[in-house]
């Protein structure tokens, strides 16, 4: 190599090797693995990747081929960084469903999806509160808080899709995810922010931003995913946009509990 060569170049020529070296033994590991389950498209240690870049734009027709061949049992095909099976069939689905967790555990595989640690951070990946809030304070009191949703339904309505003389065109997806933008904020963070145009296009730019950076950061191997998140996405920045509207909201609270206690007159 030429005495010249900047020392960028030499990091950025080691790191391609150990992310083509990384991802060709995941390949093959894998491989050996689940080597007795048939495979859509090609499955050797190079040409499976010709196959995960057909499943990245054709993955819909090569699972509904999977499906017309191996009805009622299970097939893989290739993704970028790991295989997909899938399993068809009242029965193997059955057993799916009655697998324990720690067979199969639908937490961890929406984690490996869209990248938790990367794309939310390590506070939303090893602690789950938000999890048992859902599950315990936010039902108990949907009864309750319902009447706030069903007015904010009706004002988003309103707002996005007013009663007309003559038919009108709304775009519909765009329409409809500002509509549960409103609806579901009403509940989670109430008047008058549900109502602010920058943070409820902000969740629905979040939603997207998120999958797509999960899909960006799955494109490496692992000792690649920290730079890869932390570069190529900008979850980052969203996380502090949203800060800005969300801090004044909490300082308030927690000021009104120091002042009051926890049963303050008004609490959410």
């Amino acid at each position: 190599m030429d005495k010249t060569t900047s020392p960028s170049v030499i990091i950025a020529i080691v790191l391609s090797s150990l992310y083509v070296a990384s991802n060709l033994y995941k390949v093959w590991t894998n491989r050996r693995i689940l080597s007795k389950i048939p495979t859509i498209g090609e499955s050797g240690l190079l040409s499976s990747y010709i196959g995960a870049y057909k499943s990245l734009y054709n993955a819909r027709d090569m699972i509904q081929e999977g499906y017309n061949k191996y009805r009622g049992a299970a097939f893989k095909i290739p993704d970028v960084s790991k295989w997909i099976v899938v399993v068809s069939g009242r029965q193997m689905v059955d057993e799916l469903r009655k697998a324990p967790d720690d067979y199969i555990n639908f937490r961890e595989a929406a984690v490996e999806m869209i990248q938790t640690l990367y794309t939310m951070g390590p506070e939303v990946r090893y602690d789950n509160y938000h999890v048992e809030v859902v599950k315990s304070s936010l039902t108990r009191s949907l009864v309750e808080r319902f009447p706030d949703v069903q007015n904010e339904i009706a004002a988003a309505f309103e707002e996005y899709i007013p009663a007309t003389e003559d038919w009108t065109s709304v775009p519909a997806l765009p329409t409809i995810m500002k509509i549960v933008s409103r609806s579901s904020n009403r509940l989670f963070v109430g008047l008058p922010l549900c109502r602010n145009a920058d943070y409820r296009d902000l969740n629905i730019e979040f939603t997207i931003d998120v999958i797509r950076a999960a899909r960006t950061i799955n494109l490496y191997p692992n000792f690649l995913k920290p730079f890869a998140g932390r570069y190529l996405t900008n979850v980052e920045s969203q996380i502090q946009r949203a800060m800005a509207h969300l801090r004044p909201i909490f300082e308030e609270r927690l000021e009104k509990e120091a002042e009051y206690g926890r049963d303050w007159p008004g609490r959410p």
